[in-house]
């Protein structure tokens, strides 16, 4: 209870509650006597006491955050409703038989009295007021409570004695259950009594007279966080069954999810370091799959048992569409160090940071080409970079996901070089793709980085670093104004469609391609919002959704690349396969 005085009506003689509030003032309030503040129900002190008329000429003053209604009151006045500001409903010691769903309104409400009245029922929207703590509903005619209660994570007190419960609210409340248990037990019916979302359409470029467009040279990309077994606890996700964050229960769904959607690329973050190889290597190789994995670097201070924890980075491509070169580990706190140039920043904040990202170089196999042979000289065996992200997560380190996304672009870049230079193609004809969880909204730095190829070096989510030997080595095109990358990517996923990718509100997941070389012809479109709208879905993970992020994918063709008829072009794929090592 709070310490602080509100004002409240006494009960009406129409038996409806009327309320009405005072200014406060903005002078510095006389203290009021509390000493005569009376106890109510459930042996609670009274928060409020009705001003005296000394206690009104000395300019004593209320803020009205609570109030008490009391005195065989039957129906409440539509009004009360809104008095968004309350943070507490006395309605104890009354003759209300039902609550009306307005009362969700109160969104800052925390403490709710409805003891000692004659309640039947509950509306479900109770379960949308999120800030509540108490909720006293002893002393009622209630045989059931709806199942919509398990949603209010914050509750702490939950008082059902002396009413008629029925069946399974009956024995789970007289067995004595904690508040949590209770509550984890009402989640668990409400998550089971929903269906699966809807299928998600895909979102299609009008494409029927693109010279470029044909389904011999295209292929689909998916970028998915999968939530590490580590990081799905009780305690970060309350509002969700226990049984639906347990590991084995989510992993089978997040193969389900990837397999259904048939994607040609698969990016995955936070994949812990043995489901990997015990998990999804074995079971992606049973569907044409093979791929690689970067542990983040903290795993390398730790023995072989908790370093299985760890999470990372993994790729994994079709191999009957695509074949293998090589890849390259970026760690993030290693370059930091190594450009750094004794910046304390770099060192301070950059360095501690133990994200990675991995790439990897792939060539689309000849035989998929059209059996014609249309334009399949010019597609065949391209050379590919992906690569898979997964930046810092903490808000306040914008800067750090900055950084991060400078280095990792130089990184790329110099992969790039690399790779143009051995398939002895120019760097522009290279297709580049980097995606994975940014962490970052549409409206941060580093989208605007990655979409504009720049930011301005007084960028506020610089924090004013601008060290210049070190911005000069960690970004591509630098001058006195901007520093940038030069990669010409564009985002494949429009973030204007798509409302969120993980468990709040907007986008933090991306897919970036270079566009001279990669044509986007679609994205997968958003999760149905009227499904989540209608099952009050309160965030993920969720019974039906295995991680606290969404799966995004993209439908790409490769551009042809312009070759010239110089003698130097390979003859077959095996020209170089055998005879050249990307990374030393």
């Amino acid at each position: 209870m709070t310490d602080h005085d509100s004002l409240a009506p006494g009960p009406s003689s129409d038996n409806q509650s009327n309320a009405s509030s005072s200014e406060s003032s903005s002078e510095t309030p006389t203290p009021v006597n509390n000493s005569d503040r009376k106890r109510i129900a459930n042996g609670m002190l009274r928060p409020f006491k009705f001003l005296s008329s000394e206690e009104v000429e000395q300019g004593c003053t209320t803020d009205w955050r609570e109030i008490v209604i009391h005195g065989n009151v039957k129906n409440l006045n539509p009004n009360l409703y809104n008095f968004r500001n309350l943070t507490a409903l006395f309605l104890c010691k009354n003759n209300l038989s039902q609550l009306s769903a307005n009362v969700v309104k109160l969104r800052n409400l925390q403490i709710l009295d409805l003891s000692f009245n004659k309640i039947r029922t509950l509306p479900s929207q109770i379960g949308d007021m999120s800030q509540l703590q108490q909720l006293h509903l002893n002393n009622n005619l209630l045989r059931t409570i709806p199942y919509e209660i398990g949603k209010l994570k914050q509750l702490e007190i939950l008082n059902l004695s002396d009413n008629p419960l029925t069946g399974e609210f009956a024995r789970l409340y007289s067995s004595g259950l904690d508040v949590a248990r209770f509550l984890q037990f009402m989640t668990s019916h409400l998550s089971s009594q929903c269906g699966p979302p809807p299928d998600r359409h895909w979102v299609q470029r009008d494409m029927d007279h693109n010279p470029y467009c044909h389904s011999w040279n295209n292929f689909t990309v998916l970028s998915y966080n999968i939530l590490c077994p580590s990081y799905a606890t009780e305690n970060a996700f309350g509002y969700c069954p226990s049984w639906s964050l347990d590991w084995n229960y989510r992993k089978s769904i997040i193969l389900k999810d990837i397999i259904r959607f048939e994607p040609d690329i698969i990016a995955l973050q936070e994949v812990e370091t043995e489901q990997f190889s015990v998990y999804f290597c074995p079971k992606l190789e049973e569907y044409g799959y093979s791929g690689v994995f970067a542990q983040k670097t903290r795993a390398k201070t730790m023995d072989v048992q908790e370093s299985n924890r760890v999470d990372g980075c993994a790729l994994f491509w079709r191999k009957s569409k695509f074949i293998y070169e090589d890849h390259k580990v970026v760690e993030f706190a290693s370059l930091a160090i190594k450009n750094s140039n004794g910046n304390e920043h770099m060192l301070n904040r950059v360095m501690p940071k133990d994200n990675v990202a991995i790439a990897c170089v792939l060539q689309m196999k000849g035989d998929n080409m059209n059996p014609k042979g249309q334009h399949a000289p010019e597609v065949a065996y391209t050379p590919m970079v992906i690569c898979n992200t997964h930046m810092h997560w903490d808000p306040t380190y914008c800067d750090v996901k900055l950084i991060q996304s400078m280095i990792l672009t130089k990184a790329v870049t110099d992969i790039v070089h690399n790779v143009a230079r051995l398939f002895q193609q120019s760097v522009e004809e290279i297709p580049l793709i980097i995606c994975g969880d940014f962490n970052s909204l549409p409206d941060s730095g580093v989208y605007e980085y990655f979409t504009n190829g720049f930011v301005t070096r007084a960028h506020h989510e610089l924090k004013g670093f601008n060290d210049e030997k070190v911005m000069s080595t960690i970004n591509n095109v630098i001058d006195d104004t901007f520093c940038g990358h030069g990669l010409s990517l564009e985002s494949a996923i429009d973030v204007n469609h798509i409302p969120y990718t993980n468990n709040t509100q907007g986008v933090i997941d991306y897919i970036f391609g270079t566009s001279h070389s990669l044509l986007r012809l679609g994205f997968l479109g958003p999760i149905d919002q009227d499904w989540v709208y209608h099952n009050k879905i309160i965030g993920f993970p969720h019974a039906h959704i295995p991680s606290d992020h969404l799966p995004i994918m993209c439908h790409y063709a490769l551009i042809p690349r312009n070759f010239q008829n110089n003698g130097n072009r390979p003859n077959s794929h095996n020209d170089y396969h055998n005879n050249f090592t990307l990374f030393s």
